[in-house]
C-alpha cells in the first residue's frame, strides 16, 4: 500500500497509534523512542494526511487510498450514505477510541427541551433510523445498538466483546505531552514526500 495510505493530522491521535502499534497504553506512554520509530517507518507509505471526513470520502471516492485511520461513524456514514467501498477495521492491536457526550449546562434556560432532545437522540427507534439512513457512532445506549439490524457495523463491533476490549479510550492529557506530541508529529511529517 507504499503512498496509498492516509492518517488524520491530530498529533495526539497520531502518536496513540503508535503508541498501540509498540504494545503501550495510550494514556502512559512510557517509550516514546520506539513511538517516534514506529511511525516513522510508517511515513513512506502516507499519500497524505487528511484533516476532515470529506477529505477522506473524496480520496476514496477517487481511489487515491487503500487504507487509513477513520472515525466509526464517518466510515458507517460513508458506506450507509455515500455508497463509498468502505469496511472498518479494529486492528489486532488495538485502537484509539473517544467518547462524544450530551449535557446541559448549569444555568441552561431550557433544561426540559434539552432533555427531551436527549432522549429523543439516544432512543433506539430514532438511533436505528440515523444509523441505516445516515450513519452514526456508536450509541452508549445498548438497547439502541442491540435494535440494529444484525449486520449493523456498529452492533458488530460493539457487540464483540474481543473488539470492544481492543479498544483504549483517550484520557486528557497535559499541556506538555500535548506540546511534545505535536512536535514529534511536525518533524515526523516534514519528511512525507
Amino acid at each position: 500500500h507504499k503512498g496509498r495510505v492516509t492518517i488524520r493530522d491530530d498529533a495526539v491521535e497520531a502518536v496513540q497509534f503508535g503508541a498501540i502499534a509498540t504494545g503501550q497504553n495510550i494514556n502512559d506512554i512510557k517509550d516514546m523512542e520506539a513511538v517516534k520509530a514506529e511511525l516513522t517507518s510508517l511515513m513512506p507509505q502516507i499519500k497524505t494526511f487528511w484533516s476532515s471526513e470529506n477529505d477522506w470520502n473524496q480520496m476514496v471516492a477517487s481511489n487515491q487510498i487503500d487504507i487509513g485511520t477513520y472515525w466509526s461513524g464517518s466510515a458507517d456514514r460513508a458506506k450507509t450514505h455515500f455508497k463509498l467501498p468502505v469496511s472498518l477495521v479494529i486492528p489486532r492491536e488495538g485502537a484509539v477510541a473517544w467518547l462524544d457526550a450530551f449535557s446541559i449546562p448549569v444555568g441552561a434556560k431550557n433544561v426540559a427541551g434539552a432533555e427531551a432532545f436527549i432522549n429523543y437522540m439516544i432512543d433506539p427507534k430514532f438511533y436505528v433510523e440515523w444509523v441505516t439512513k445516515v450513519g452514526a457512532p456508536v450509541s452508549a445506549n445498548a438497547k439502541a445498538v442491540a435494535a440494529l439490524p444484525e449486520d449493523a457495523f456498529n452492533r458488530k463491533v460493539m457487540g464483540d466483546p474481543d473488539v470492544a476490549r481492543r479498544i483504549q479510550f483517550q484520557a486528557p492529557i497535559s499541556d506538555a505531552q500535548r506540546e511534545a506530541y505535536l512536535a514529534l508529529w511536525q518533524e515526523l511529517k516534514v519528511n512525507v514526500k
